[in-house]
């Protein structure tokens, strides 16, 4: 043949080929819906794990495909049950063997619908193994059989709950905590043979035994939850109480008895305190670990106050909290009040428990935002009395608490007892700078406030702060003060009551724009006319939140001096100048020169250092008022209390701390510090004169 025709041949074969159709089938997948385990080798039933088979193509009616076992058998030899698809019976399955089943089509069934064979009638002896013979149809065969089942010989858990508390009981005894008995594997406990249902249990306590069984009932729960509650074959055999669990006829998974109603009673009239156990054994073949578990405290008699939680809360805010005040055995109380009592903060008047007796702050002046306790009466019975349970009351602070919010409990019959209800922490702090004032004179300016947020956020937009000025006859504040705020807040000051020389003055600081960081608010430089009539003293001034419960009294804001103290200004300090100059021992005070036993020096790199002692002894502050302990100088000058430790760069002046360009340090028991620091410390004016290098100070 020659090369053409050879060709010809080759492409005419290659066209027959190409143009006859190709047939393939699509792969079903096979999975199981779950691996159980069992303890015995009764028939799976209902709760049996479910052979899925996803279909990718369409099965036509007459299809058979086979199932083979592997330590497990079928059931039923010969006898067809259901297949179904979307809940239709589409096939049936035929146990052939105790190892081989057969699975023939009923009906068609089409692409993507799922055969469900429940693998019902099987029993398993190991680990179980199932493996799918696809017969060549549209069902694949598995490339390796598919664990659906494990046998296993773990015995059900002993554990127990609602533990009781008593001392000593009466002659049927008291009832203890629930003995809950689960499966660890589905079906160890169910069984028609009582002897394999039987649990022993023992009182492990040397002064109890078992009370009556007539209240001994068990319910199913878990997987037994059908079962309900029952009453049950119980015994005693020589102290040892045996229970007999009910049969279970329908179980839906591992379940769980629980045995309820067990009474103990005491032996002796003062039994040994602590817990009470009782351990359970299966008996016999019964498939139940041995176990000792707590079902009751014994205690002596008593009350307990508890409290669900703890609370944290904002001072100025309120908080609910839920009080149970109980008996701790039976008998505990005779019939008596028991008062409860807050350790700071009122109870809102709707939520004094009902029937209680209110306690008020003042019991001469009762006000209904003033009740900071309240009296029970405590009736007990003969069982365990709940005097208070979970009762909410709410708590309303009051700005200015901190700390722990405490509920305490005192009566005749009845221990004292205490309990932590809440924490108060503070939603801003104050800061304040008396200011020392003289009577006879008018325009006379200082003071100063510092409000200052623990966070951002505590004053809001919105938020006004009232200072009420007292109306002590004779003070006036004549002017609005100075405000400002820092972190881009914004503040604005106004009257709300202008006040006289016989009433208050009140001013109000409102926030006209938040922070988004912790800001402080500054209220200074008051204007205040004292005439002569004003005594000698101190006076508070008062502070409100809107948005938060109570008032504030800054205490001794206002100093009022008598017409014969010498001139001092709003600092408190005595007006003057003083000057010291550097390698000197005199110091000269409104130019009357004095003498010292320390002088000035300039340290490295350039601070002049002057004796604090004498700086402030210039201004009228007391040798008595300088105290000095372990290298830390405290000075009381005017209205700032000023601490200094040697070798640190932070002093502390009415609480807060500042920062220095230097440390402090001490030289032949004299305390220095820097020209700068010193005058910031004591709120005076500072120069310098490097020429005759010469500090001087004025306080005017």
């Amino acid at each position: 043949m020659k090369l053409r025709q050879k060709l010809a041949v080759v492409l005419a074969s290659a066209m027959v080929i190409t143009s006859v159709p190709v047939v393939t089938m699509a792969a079903s997948n096979t999975s199981v819906s779950k691996v159980i385990t069992v303890s015995n080798e009764n028939v799976l039933g209902s709760t049996a794990p479910t052979l899925k088979i996803e279909l990718k193509d369409a099965v036509t009616s007459g299809t058979q495909f086979y199932l083979t076992l592997e330590n497990a058998k079928w059931d039923g030899i010969g006898t067809a049950t259901d297949v179904k698809a979307d809940g239709t019976k589409v096939a049936e399955l035929t146990p052939t063997s105790e190892t081989e089943a057969t699975v023939k089509l009923t009906a068609d069934v089409a692409a993507d619908k799922d055969l469900a064979i429940l693998l019902s009638n099987v029993k398993v002896t190991g680990e179980a193994k199932i493996s799918v013979d696809g017969n060549d149809t549209e069902i694949s065969s598995t490339s390796s059989p598919i664990v659906f089942a494990n046998k296993s010989d773990s015995k059900a858990t002993v554990t127990a709950k609602d533990d009781t508390k008593f001392y000593t009981t009466s002659s049927a005894g008291e009832k203890v905590g629930t003995v809950v008995i689960t499966e660890q594997v589905a079906g160890s406990l169910v069984t028609t043979d009582a002897a394999k249902r039987t649990v022993e249990i023992d009182v492990e306590h040397n002064d109890f035994e078992f009370g009556s069984l007539a209240d001994i009932k068990v319910k199913g729960s878990k997987g037994f939850s059908s079962l309900g509650e029952v009453s049950v074959d119980a015994s005693l055999d020589n102290g040892t109480l045996v229970v007999v669990l009910p049969e279970v006829t329908t179980a839906a998974g591992k379940g769980a008895f629980e045995i309820t109603g067990i009474r103990v009673k005491s032996t002796d009239k003062a039994p040994e305190t602590g817990d009470l156990n009782v351990t359970v054994t299966g008996k016999g073949d019964t498939k139940v670990e041995s176990k000792e578990v707590k079902v009751a405290t014994v205690t002596e008699y008593g009350t307990e106050l508890t409290v669900d939680a703890k609370d944290e809360v904002v001072a100025g805010k309120s908080t609910k909290v839920k009080l149970t005040y109980k008996e701790l055995t039976a008998d505990s109380t005779a019939t008596g009040d028991v008062e409860f009592l807050l350790s700071q903060g009122f109870i809102k008047e709707s939520t004094v428990p009902a029937g209680a007796t209110k306690i008020y702050k003042d019991s001469k002046k009762p006000k209904a935002e003033e009740i900071i306790g309240f009296v029970i009466n405590c009736n007990g019975t003969s069982a365990v009395d709940k005097f208070l349970d979970k009762a909410e009351i709410e708590i309303v602070t009051e700005i200015g608490m901190t700390g722990e919010i405490k509920v305490s409990t005192s009566g005749r019959f009845v221990e004292d007892q205490e309990v932590v209800v809440a924490e108060v922490a503070p939603n801003f702090t104050v800061d304040t700078e008396a200011m020392t004032l003289k009577v006879g004179q008018s325009k006379q300016v200082g003071g100063k406030l510092v409000l200052t947020e623990e966070k951002a956020g505590a004053f809001a937009r919105g938020t006004k702060f009232e200072i009420e000025i007292p109306a002590e006859e004779g003070i006036t504040l004549t002017e609005l003060p100075e405000v400002s705020a820092t972190n881009g807040m914004t503040v604005k000051a106004s009257w709300k009551t202008k006040g006289t020389a016989t009433t208050a003055a009140v001013i109000e600081v409102e926030v006209t724009k938040a922070s988004k960081e912790a800001a402080e608010i500054t209220i200074e430089d008051l204007e205040v006319k004292v005439d002569r009539t004003v005594p000698e003293g101190t006076y508070d001034v008062k502070l409100t939140v809107s948005n938060l419960n109570g008032t504030l009294e800054v205490e001794d804001f206002l100093v009022i001096g008598t017409p014969n103290t010498e001139d001092l200004a709003s600092n408190g300090l005595a007006r003057g100048t003083s000057s010291f100059v550097i390698g000197e021992s005199k110091y000269t005070v409104n130019g009357v020169e004095k003498t010292m036993d320390a002088a000035s020096y300039i340290q490295d790199p350039g601070y002049t250092m002057v004796p604090m002692r004498y700086v402030a002894e210039a201004f009228g502050v007391k040798a008595s008022d300088i105290l000095f302990s372990k290298g830390v100088t405290t000075i009381f000058a005017g209205n700032r209390t000023i601490q200094l430790t040697n070798g640190s760069d932070v002093a502390v002046v009415n609480g807060a701390q500042i920062k220095m360009s230097t440390k402090v340090a001490i030289k032949e028991g004299r305390t220095y510090a820097p020209i700068g620091e010193v005058a910031q410390l004591l709120g005076i004016q500072k120069a310098w004169d490097a020429t005759s290098k010469t500090a001087t100070f004025t306080n005017k």
